[in-house]
């Protein structure tokens, strides 16, 4: 996993013919009496500890996987997650910690998500099997600065994203008034996937 600090004017350059978000929404799949239906397995808002709700919300299909994805909301937890559902059999085929961004082709996912509710950020990159599970795969920790939103894969491969510096997080999330994009110090980063890596910890000012 190779990053690489771009401009701005590159970054939304890139964005002009980034791959289009795969994820269509199914008309057919509703939630009734809180339930949610899927391959004949029902996916049931609850609750959990302490009383707190869990919710699943629809986000829509991988027409391609012939799989849904769901947000699953913990309360107690204070954690989402993202399942993605074969429609064909309702069985899980995998856990994100976000939306997953799918490359071209579907040959890599770009997962980009926080342990808990704290720094470091996460973003992990897996290569996609054909058995529609993910494979081996890399990801990188980010401690002095954050990815922001899901990202994006640009026409040309690789993964694009804007990031702020983890001290203007720190500073501003503690006072809503200062969470706007033009108060932020944005940068942005592009990501050459070469071949699934070990772990990598951030270094070099990345």
């Amino acid at each position: 996993m190779i990053v690489t600090p771009i401009s701005e004017k590159d970054f939304f350059n890139a964005k002009r013919t980034a791959i289009p978000n795969y994820l269509i929404i199914d008309k057919k799949i509703k939630k009734r009496e809180n339930i949610i239906t899927i391959g004949g397995k029902k996916f049931i808002d609850g609750l959990g500890e302490g009383n707190q709700p869990n919710i699943y919300t629809y986000m829509g299909d991988y027409q391609k996987l012939n799989a849904s994805l769901f947000e699953f909301m913990c309360s107690a937890c204070e954690e989402y997650s993202y399942e993605l559902i074969d429609k064909r059999t309702g069985k899980e085929i995998a856990t994100f910690t976000n939306v997953p961004v799918f490359s071209k082709d579907y040959k890599y996912v770009m997962d980009l998500g926080q342990l808990f509710s704290n720094n470091p950020t996460i973003l992990s990159c897996y290569k996609w099997k054909e058995t529609l599970t993910p494979s081996t795969g890399t990801y990188k920790e980010y401690a002095n600065w954050s990815p922001v939103a899901t990202g994006f894969w640009g026409n040309d491969s690789y993964f694009y994203t804007a990031v702020v510096p983890t001290i203007t997080i720190d500073n501003q999330n503690a006072e809503e008034k200062l969470r706007t994009a033009t108060r932020y110090n944005f940068r942005y980063i592009r990501i050459q996937i070469k071949r699934p890596t070990p772990k990598q910890e951030e270094g070099n000012g990345n």
